[in-house]
């Protein structure tokens, strides 16, 4: 199995040391676009790891099976289906 890699996207902030109080609303901007940033990464972490469990589940239940019965193959992915959603 492999495991999925989260894209990241570059945050570009201003480096001025010179800024003044009216550049104080536009740094408010980037703290909000910086939040929006984070939310979006969270979000996509959190999807990726319930899509992980679903998956991790779903193989459980196939080695569950009574044609199939690889009861230690099944705890195997049940395990790491739990693990998924801690």
């Amino acid at each position: 199995m492999h495991q999925r890699q989260v894209h990241s996207t570059p945050i570009l902030m201003d480096d001025d040391d010179d800024k003044d109080s009216s550049s104080s609303s536009s740094s408010l901007g980037s703290e909000a676009r910086l939040d929006d940033m984070l939310d979006a990464a969270l979000s996509e972490q959190v999807a990726l790891e319930f899509s992980s469990a679903l998956l991790y589940f779903g193989m459980a239940a196939w080695f569950s099976r009574p044609d199939v019965a690889l009861g230690g193959v099944a705890k195997y992915f049940r395990n790491n289906y739990k693990e998924e959603l801690e």
